[in-house]
């Protein structure tokens, strides 16, 4: 992984200043070591910052000052939300990660072994796998039971095809627990991946999971791919296409704030605003974060026709008002841990992020902590908004995983790489 310095004002090719076209494709897939996290430019965020002072004494013209406040816009009705910001669309990943591993796919039985696609929480790498098994007809592993873990019943291990065939495991961060008993399945796994004895796999494993085995048994960085960061281009270029994927008009979306056209889906593709770049280093290019913060911003004004889709006689300061209009409001505030101690909280979240999801019967035997307490604990970070459970795990909310990343990392917990 490499990181541009903040403290200068160069850019590299990867991650191009605004109002540079990509030059690479939208998914693509990288060893870990080349992901490459987008940085707030220094020469954007001075002259923002000498934009601001400005605004400090001068007074607002009329356009800007007949905005509504951010407050007062109304939150988009969930259909409209799932027109305007669909699904990532992880069959084009599949793709993409099939294309990264032709080599691979198509040489001798004997040069093939086992790779991993690591990906970050939330961005689909289980289904990315899961979808290019699905494409080679490859035999799907399920993750063990906990019963099978903990008491390492190796038959597990029987779900392998024969020598020769191909096999895809979506979820190793399933596959093992952080406990005295749940550690054998996985070693012996990695063991058995590692001298050539399942053959042809392909594991998809979580980022956090990934630090974590690699403590385990280190493996090399040439046989795991993961996605390369989404920076201010890749990220424009994604809500763009997401956003006119499923309308025939032209959409418009505006700050909240100062009524600036931020998003225009009948502009040039190659031109996008500062706002892409900034929520991207935000997210470190986390597409699947980044996709849900745009969600949550999106507004309508309370005047609109909600049969309208947004279309209105009333225009902004920019723009030509065909189409339709959508606000974007500030980022959302950071959420709050709960009253209590904060290191009992950070012991709960990180044990989450780990296993890709905490099995919920299993917190109080992975944590130091009795069961009443441990439900306590989860209780308050469900009513905070931090967390919740799904499909049997108790898991950080996506809203909340930037900020539960950057606490746990100033905490000293081992965190992923990216």
């Amino acid at each position: 992984m490499s990181e541009r310095n903040p403290d200068t004002n160069h850019t590299d090719q990867t991650s191009p200043a605004p109002n540079d076209s990509p030059q690479t494709p939208l998914w693509e897939f990288v060893p870990p070591s080349d992901y490459v996290v987008p940085v707030v430019y220094v020469q954007s965020a001075a002259a923002n910052a000498w934009q601001s002072f400005r605004q400090l004494f001068r007074r607002r013209d009329s356009s800007e000052a007949s905005f509504r406040k951010e407050q007062e816009l109304d939150v988009l009705p969930q259909v409209r939300l799932a027109r305007l910001v669909p699904p990532l669309p992880w069959d084009d990943a599949a793709a993409a990660l099939d294309a990264a591993l032709q080599d691979w796919v198509t040489a001798d039985a004997s040069q093939r072994g086992v790779k991993f696609c690591i990906g970050q929480p939330f961005c689909g790498h289980a289904e990315i796998v899961s979808l290019l098994g699905a494409h080679h007809q490859a035999v799907q592993i399920p993750p063990p039971s906990v019963e099978e873990i903990l008491s390492n019943d190796a038959r597990w291990f029987d779900n392998w095809p024969a020598p020769g065939g191909f096999w895809v495991l979506p979820n190793l961060e399933h596959c093992y627990l952080r406990h005295a008993n749940g550690l054998g399945l996985v070693r012996r796994l990695l063991s058995l991946a590692a001298s050539g004895r399942f053959g042809r796999g392909l594991v998809g494993c979580d980022s956090w999971a990934w630090a974590y085995v690699q403590r385990i048994l280190p493996l090399p960085d040439a046989d795991a791919v993961t996605l390369q960061a989404f920076d201010g281009p890749r990220l424009h270029a994604m809500l763009l296409g997401m956003m006119t994927s499923r309308s025939n008009r032209e959409i418009h979306c505006y700050d909240a704030e100062t009524g600036k056209e931020i998003l225009d889906t009948s502009a040039a593709e190659d031109h996008f605003q500062q706002e892409f770049a900034d929520l991207a280093a935000y997210c470190r290019g986390n597409v699947a974060i980044a996709a849900n913060y745009w969600r949550q911003r999106l507004r309508s004004r309370p005047d609109e026709d909600e049969t309208s889709g947004g279309e209105h006689t009333r225009q902004p300061a920019e723009g030509n008002g065909a189409g339709e209009h959508v606000w974007v409001a500030g980022m959302p505030l950071d959420p709050q841990l709960p009253l209590g101690t904060a290191e009992e909280f950070f012991l709960l979240l990180h044990a989450m992020m780990v296993h890709g999801g905490l099995p919920a019967p299993l917190a109080e035997d992975l944590l130091p902590f009795s069961a009443t307490h441990c439900y306590g604990l989860l209780g308050q970070l469900q009513q905070s908004g931090i967390a919740h459970c799904f499909n049997g795990r108790w898991q950080v909310r996506e809203s909340s995983y930037a900020a539960i990343r950057r606490l746990l990392r100033a905490g000293d917990y081992l965190t992923d790489s990216f």
